[in-house]
């Protein structure tokens, strides 16, 4: 038996140096798997209600139309209109849509008293049935200047549509069919362009803050403000501990 310390001690330093390697996993290299797409943030989208196609616009516009119509027809106690009217009319399909829809209610219910709706009401009473589709164009362009259209003025363009098709509505079912065709058009393409060129229907219909409304806020801010910074000088003047 060999008991050469000097051996077991070159031995036992080679044991202590030795240096255990974890085993090395190399992933496979199949490229066959389909790359999983990761969609936008969705809140942003949300929050923002970005509409990004032309498509998404003139879609949008003629349900927010068809919803604002349904809504107009249903403050005519004097019209019998059944649930084969109200089925004609598309309904919302989208919760952002929704929102939109509300907006131009508010909108709507606050035009509904302005001396403007009852110059609309009137020449919308005045307007003969049997017109020509082109007839029908020319007359919605006296009101409508597609190069420097405003919110107010697709408003305006709604109600006269909407005064016209519950006219028609009154007279036949056929007859009302044919302005909501033709309001729909309207609005698919001399309207939607622009409301995309502005940013799509959210950015159209938000309510801006009125530059007097916005003084006054700046002003209430400095009041306080300056109040604040008054007070706080004479309580230091007086020796007032804060």
């Amino acid at each position: 038996m060999d008991n050469n310390p000097r051996k077991e001690s070159r031995l036992s330093v080679r044991r202590q140096s030795k240096t255990r390697l974890d085993p090395l996993h190399i992933p496979p290299l199949d490229t066959s798997e389909p790359v999983k797409y990761v969609q936008q943030n969705l809140c942003h989208r949300k929050c923002n209600h970005v509409q990004t196609s032309l498509r998404d616009v003139e879609d949008e516009g003629q349900v927010l139309f068809q919803n604002f119509l349904k809504d107009q027809i249903k403050r005519e106690p004097a019209i019998a209109v059944n649930d084969e009217v109200f089925e004609r009319l598309s309904c919302y399909n989208n919760a952002l849509w929704v929102e939109d829809g509300q907006a131009l209610q508010l909108k709507a219910d606050s035009f509904m008293s302005t001396r403007q709706r009852k110059d609309i009401k009137e020449s919308s009473a005045g307007v003969d049935l049997s017109m020509t589709h082109e007839q029908f164009k020319a007359y919605l362009n006296q009101f409508y200047f597609r190069e420097r259209a405003k919110a107010r003025e697709i408003l305006v363009l709604f109600f006269l549509c909407s005064d016209i098709a519950i006219r028609a509505l009154r007279e036949s079912l056929e007859l009302y069919e044919k302005y909501l065709t033709w309001s729909l058009l309207f609005i698919k393409i001399s309207v939607s362009l622009w409301v995309h060129q502005q940013g799509g229907w959210p950015a159209v219909l938000k309510t801006p803050v009125h530059p007097i409304v916005k003084i006054c806020i700046w002003m209430a801010v400095s009041a306080i403000a300056l109040f604040t910074i008054v007070r706080l000088n004479k309580w230091k003047a007086s020796g007032v501990s804060l």
